[in-house]
């Protein structure tokens, strides 16, 4: 199942507001086009209702891609932002959820405040450091 919507109402300037999949959605993905191929070292989801399961994955491109998972999160039920570290090379970014925010009354189904693809960061900064004296 894959959901499509206009720019304007998938991403926009205010984290307050949210694109929501329909509550009785199983599985279903978001895939963002960054219009040009990018050194990138981490995607920010940050989520509103978040899904059980779900990874995130980068391509250079939809001819013949090559998805590269860059995270993943089972049992996500504690973070509503998740950071998948990793250097790499890419256009497209893929969220796919494979199991969703569970809501036993079935009306709120996973939630998205904001995607970030991070470029140029510095890479040292989650890294161990060890000095010799």
């Amino acid at each position: 199942n894959i959901w499509t919507a206009e720019a304007d109402r998938m991403m926009d300037y205010d984290n307050q507001t949210y694109w929501m999949a329909r509550p009785d959605t199983i599985a279903h993905r978001i895939d963002v086009d960054l219009g040009a191929v990018y050194w990138i070292d981490s995607v920010e989801v940050h989520f509103f209702f978040v899904p059980e399961t779900f990874f995130v994955r980068v391509t250079e491109t939809l001819e013949n891609p090559t998805w590269v998972e860059i995270g993943s999160m089972f049992d996500a039920s504690r973070w509503s932002v998740y950071v998948a570290r990793r250097l790499a090379r890419a256009r497209y970014v893929q969220i796919e959820v494979v199991s969703p925010f569970e809501d036993l009354d079935e009306v709120i189904g996973t939630a998205i405040r904001d995607i970030a693809v991070l470029v140029d960061q510095n890479l040292a900064r989650y890294q161990t450091a060890v000095a010799d004296s």
